[in-house]
């Protein structure tokens, strides 16, 4: 999918800061206020205790967390740390990049969630991802998958999770249903 619409409506407004501390309090796998590489190990870990993987696809989990960490989040890191304020001015300057980065980001998120393999993401499976985030409540995991799915067949497709991560990291529009893609939003 290109994206090619402009809706940076509120593009560094502070509905745009809330949704990114969220994104980075759910990555933020030890709770101790900065992402570091260790949190994606952790996070790779709690999908592949959760997600119950083995073998290859355990090893594809962790791959794609680590790349997510060395491509999008070290690059801004302070000595491979990054508290929130960091990232968030680390996203502020790099507003060009994100179209580009966001869909090769949330390709991979996507690719890590659809544990099946069948090129959608099942409720079941959005349920996981939630879950991983610390998020138990499997009622909050089937509101955000409902407002996300924009169609309505009952499952998020390709275009559907990234154009949400799109929205997410580059809008500030409030009324936008991506709001709930890394669940509700913390103060």
């Amino acid at each position: 999918m290109e994206i090619t619409e402009n809706i940076d409506r509120g593009f560094g407004g502070p509905f745009w800061e809330r949704k990114l501390k969220t994104y980075f309090r759910r990555m933020d796998s030890d709770g101790d206020g900065v992402l570091t590489k260790k949190d994606f190990d952790r996070f790779a870990d709690r999908y592949v205790e959760f997600g119950k993987l083995d073998g290859v696809k355990a090893k594809q989990a962790h791959r794609k967390l680590m790349r997510i960490w060395y491509d999008f989040l070290e690059p801004g890191s302070i000595n491979g740390q990054c508290d929130s304020d960091t990232y968030v001015q680390n996203c502020r300057e790099r507003k060009a990049m994100i179209p580009k980065t966001s869909l090769q980001f949330h390709g991979l998120f996507f690719d890590l969630i659809d544990i099946n393999g069948d090129g959608v993401i099942q409720k079941e499976e959005f349920e996981l991802w939630f879950k991983v985030f610390g998020i138990e409540d499997k009622q909050v995991a089937h509101q955000s998958f409902s407002a996300l799915d924009t169609n309505g067949d009952g499952q998020l497709s390709y275009d559907e999770f990234t154009h949400a991560g799109y929205q997410y990291f580059f809008s500030g529009d409030e009324s936008l249903p991506s709001k709930l893609l890394y669940g509700p939003l913390v103060d």
